[in-house]
């Protein structure tokens, strides 16, 4: 029936955004040593992949508040992991760059998000490894 079609999508979508909750969780406890949030590190992430230069354009990424990205930035600079310079051609853009401090945290946040992800994996049966794969291949684009 529609009823029950609909009520497997409502708990389809719950688990995964409680499995996405538990991972998050897990990543966070995770790389608390490193002194830096999982936010923190999509934002190394994205400066490091050179697909954002600015603050604006970090927010729309990410799909965040500015003020939310200011605060952020602001704790990142604080440690040493970016620098934040005016733009040459536009002095209302702050451009953002990785300093080494930051690319070290972000080779450690990553080695910790492929210890998460090889524990989480190796909890799965193989069949469901295998439909995992697919299934985030298709999501990809999200």
């Amino acid at each position: 029936s529609i009823r029950r079609q609909r009520q497997m999508c409502i708990r389809d979508s719950f688990n995964l955004g409680v499995l996405g909750a538990r991972l998050t969780h897990d990543f966070s406890t995770r790389i608390a040593e490193l002194g830096i949030s999982h936010k923190q590190v999509g934002i190394l992430a994205l400066i490091d992949a050179d697909t954002t230069r600015s603050q604006r354009q970090l927010a729309d990424q990410l799909r965040v508040a500015p003020s939310l990205i200011v605060t952020l930035l602001d704790q990142l600079t604080a440690i040493g992991a970016i620098t934040r310079q005016r733009s040459d051609t536009d002095r209302r853009v702050h451009v953002i760059t990785l300093t080494e401090t930051g690319k070290d945290l972000l080779n450690q946040a990553e080695a910790i998000a492929y210890d998460l992800d090889h524990d989480f994996r190796s909890s799965l049966p193989t069949k469901a490894q295998k439909a995992l794969d697919m299934f985030l291949a298709e999501i990809q684009p999200l």
